[in-house]
């Protein structure tokens, strides 16, 4: 997340699981929120992270966040970013989400016509890196 979160940045962080962005970004200075469907994954949140603010909800339907957009930055870490919709579903709710010029990153598995929507409108840049990753912190 190095140069991603700046101090007063809102961080959607999609998937998020348990929430292992929330200090990072807390710690950078920016405001979390966390959207994952799993009871679970909010419990060991709430027991072990407890930072940022997160809403168990399925990611298809982001309107529980729309009230605290638009965001900075919409993180897809580990999920497949765009959630099974069409090309112009996913990119128009991510672009009601999201505050111009921000950034959505997306580290997993992206649908062909997705990343190549993106690559057109010269909205992300597409990186391989081969098999090894390492987590930024």
């Amino acid at each position: 997340l190095n140069g991603l979160v700046l101090p007063g940045h809102k961080v959607l962080d999609v998937g998020c699981g348990y929430g292992r962005f929330a200090r990072t970004v807390s710690a950078r200075g920016g405001f979390w929120w966390g959207v994952d469907f799993s009871p679970a994954m909010f419990e060991r949140w709430r027991r072990h992270v407890r930072v940022g603010t997160f809403v168990c909800a399925n990611a298809r339907e982001l309107g529980s966040v729309k009230h605290v957009a638009p965001f900075d930055l919409i993180l897809c870490v580990g999920s497949n970013g765009s959630m099974g919709l069409d090309v112009d579903a996913f990119t128009n709710l991510y672009a009601s989400l999201l505050r111009l010029p921000g950034q959505v990153v997306v580290v997993g598995a992206l649908s062909t016509s997705v990343r190549s929507f993106f690559e057109q409108k010269h909205i992300i840049r597409a990186e391989r890196r081969g098999a090894e990753c390492q987590e930024q912190t």
